[in-house]
């Protein structure tokens, strides 16, 4: 049987990882053990894989159709509405037709390595890398372990040899291909093929040393930077998500925390912009403005969306 779909300390990570991406684009300093390291590019990470860990058991719960209507009432109308906010309050005058689709259509932001154009929300290419793997989860929720591993792998070979390759920002970071193993990871950790997930700090690590090692060689290595945020980030997430799966009975406020997490991230860069530019604000200032503004984006979109979300999971609103 599959417990809660939300449960123990998980509306708390997930408000982390959200300031941490936050963090990241304000350029504040981590601890001394991180220093050089870019808190939002390692908790991108940490969203991917809670995600896959998350979305196999809930598409397993609700099926596919309530599970795609879940994920886009989830996702979409509060994105439409931060993209309207960015464009009235900066592109009115500058945005094509063409951007303005693009934007709207959310997908294209996950190449924005081969492809020229203005993107209204800046942590908008993970959140179309996110939604990619949402497009699979139907299909892969059927597959048998052996496929899941070796997908993962193919994956994983990818992100290794991303050095040597051109537009390595989109194969180790943005897109879905090279990060694709740690979306999977958490699909695994569900599954409870945990002995076989202990590959993934392993051989994450032998490619970062690797690669270290060579960096006279090969110019285009990424260790010291997205490179090694990834290593970290994917290997700090696994870590948390087995601490926390087992965790208690979700709280009020943790689940108050997870619904702040989601605004937080998407309308963040649009806060720090506005308040930057009209407010002449702190960068703590700006995170608690962002904060702020995260808290009224839930109580007006995020909670009423959610209570619409779980009612339609009730049995019998919708089929499989």
């Amino acid at each position: 049987m599959l417990g809660p779909v939300l449960h123990g300390m998980f509306g708390t990570y997930r408000f982390i990882l959200a300031l941490a991406v936050a963090i990241g684009h304000l350029q504040i300093g981590l601890l001394p053990a991180f220093t050089g390291r870019h808190a939002g590019q390692m908790a991108v990470m940490g969203f991917y894989l809670l995600s896959g860990y998350l979305m196999d058991r809930q598409c397993r719960r609700l099926g596919t159709r309530a599970f795609c209507l879940d994920r886009f009432l989830r996702i979409y109308p509060l994105y439409l509405l931060i993209l309207t906010a960015a464009w009235f309050c900066f592109y009115r005058s500058t945005l094509t037709w063409g951007e303005a689709a693009a934007n709207l259509a959310l997908l294209p932001m996950n190449y924005q390595d081969f492809f020229s154009f203005t993107k209204l929300i800046g942590p908008a290419f993970s959140l179309a890398c996110e939604v990619h793997f949402y497009l699979l989860v139907p299909w892969l929720v059927g597959r048998p372990l052996a496929v899941i591993r070796g997908l993962y792998f193919a994956s994983l070979l990818i992100h290794g040899i991303v050095p040597i390759c051109s537009h390595e920002r989109y194969w180790c970071y943005e897109g879905l291909p090279g990060t694709f193993f740690v979306f999977l990871t958490g699909m695994l950790i569900s599954r409870g093929d945990l002995r076989f997930t202990l590959s993934l700090p392993l051989v994450l690590l032998a490619w970062f040393f690797y690669w270290k090692g060579m960096d006279a060689t090969y110019s285009a290595t990424l260790y010291s930077g997205i490179y090694g945020n990834v290593t970290y980030g994917a290997i700090l997430g696994y870590v948390a998500v087995l601490a926390l799966r087992r965790g208690s009975p979700q709280q009020a406020w943790d689940r108050f925390l997870g619904r702040l997490s989601y605004p937080l991230f998407i309308s963040h860069m649009l806060v720090f912009d506005l308040g930057s530019v009209y407010l002449q604000l702190e960068k703590w200032q700006n995170i608690l403005l962002a904060i702020t503004v995260a808290g009224i984006l839930a109580w007006l979109v995020e909670i009423p969306l959610a209570r619409w979300r779980y009612a339609l999971r009730q049995p019998g609103k919708l089929g499989t």
